[in-house]
């Protein structure tokens, strides 16, 4: 095509140097100087067109719709009368739109693009390259430009209420509590008058000086529960039918426990197979994006040699003897003893696996000093909830 162009404008060329006729030269000079304007218009707009995000990482939970967005910008000084805007993803879902525009750009302004997407399956994903089509307005130059715009997108398990109070806990904490041994002695409530029997030092003398009775101050009784979510998603333990909607179910109810102690300002830590966080603050963003991603593991778990670490890769210099074998039970009872050295006494443990007979029930784990006492457990996920008491 380039070539069959260069020979018509050589030939246009010398029909305007060396032919006789006025018109014929006039017609093939208006010729070239078109062909010259739209090759300056095309390039102009090939080096001066640019798109790009609003965001390059996005999380968004399943079951909820996401919303991409494109900056296309105009820097030459030629308008974009006609282009054709493609956005590529990998994101599963139904979209609202296709994800193609054709769309006009005025010089040096800059016009968005959105389309959104309900996102049915959790992960990773990813959105881009941009494909951009363009051309000059006599078509006789059209270009294809494909920028990375690349967005990341990270997929949470699906929003869930699993209408869950958490209990047990420590004094002097952010959550209510109904127990007279949760008395935080900072925070006053309220005063009334004294009765037979109360501590001296809780009256409240300037207000019995005011009224001219006595009068005995309230505590807010508070507690501190911290949350502490086991995952188990050994593949063999799930059932044969429905094996990915109860991993799925799993994950979700993992989330949305999570979910709760964010709620509630409380501190969570998380562990599986292949991951291990101790129980901190602000760590519920990470470990919901860890939820994003994990998956019922077929694998044979690895030897306890190399437990996770709380970056969830082995320890650096861990040995894995061939001889030594291991089994599911021998690594879910080290793992859970880890996780509760950590633990204060009180805190909520909260044990998410598949309700098969061989699911683990775990009773006084070695070597932690301490037992966790079951307070309720579902029917058919097995999410049961461990209060942990040290002894």
């Amino acid at each position: 095509m380039r070539s069959f162009a260069s020979f018509r404008n050589f030939l246009l060329l010398a029909v305007f140097l060396f032919f006789p006729g006025k018109i014929l030269r006039f017609a093939a000079l208006l010729y070239l100087a078109s062909d010259a304007l739209s090759f300056v218009w095309s390039r102009s707009l090939r080096r001066s067109f640019s798109v790009s995000r609003i965001s390059a990482r996005l999380r968004i939970n399943r079951h909820e719709r996401l919303e991409l967005s494109l900056i296309v910008s105009n820097g030459s000084r030629f308008p974009a009368l006609s282009c054709l805007i493609f956005d590529s993803s990998d994101i599963p879902g139904s979209a609202d739109r296709d994800a193609r525009w054709l769309c006009s750009v005025s010089p040096g302004r800059k016009v968005r693009l959105s389309w959104s997407v309900l996102v049915s399956e959790r992960g990773s994903y990813a959105a881009g390259p941009v494909a951009v089509s363009c051309s000059d307005p006599l078509g006789r130059y059209p270009f294809r430009i494909e920028f990375p715009a690349a967005c990341a997108v990270l997929v949470r398990p699906a929003r869930s209420d699993p209408a869950i109070l958490l209990h047990g806990g420590s004094p002097l904490g952010l959550l209510p509590a109904r127990n007279p041994a949760f008395e935080d002695s900072t925070q006053v409530r309220s005063a009334r008058d004294y009765r037979s029997g109360d501590e001296i030092r809780r009256i409240n003398w300037k207000l019995s000086a005011r009224l001219g009775r006595l009068c005995t101050n309230e505590f807010l009784e508070t507690r501190d529960c911290p949350v502490f979510v086991f995952l188990d998603l050994s593949y063999s333990r799930f059932p044969e039918r429905h094996r990915s909607e109860l991993s799925e179910t799993l994950v979700e109810v993992a989330a949305s426990l999570i979910r709760l102690a964010d709620a509630k300002k409380q501190l969570c830590g998380f562990a599986s197979r292949e991951y291990f966080i101790a129980c901190g603050k602000n760590l519920a963003d990470t470990i919901l994006d860890i939820l994003a991603v994990i998956r019922a593991s077929h694998e044979a778990p690895p030897p306890l040699d190399s437990a996770p670490t709380e970056t969830g890769r082995p320890e650096a210099g861990s040995s894995t003897p061939e001889s030594v074998s291991v089994s599911s039970l021998e690594l879910d009872r080290a793992l859970l003893s880890r996780a509760l050295v950590s633990l204060p006494s009180g805190a909520s443990f909260f044990f998410v696996a598949p309700a098969s007979p061989d699911c683990l029930v775990y009773d006084n784990p070695e070597p932690v000093r301490g037992k966790i006492v079951p307070v309720w457990k579902w029917k058919f996920v097995k999410a049961a909830e461990y209060v942990y008491e040290k002894l």
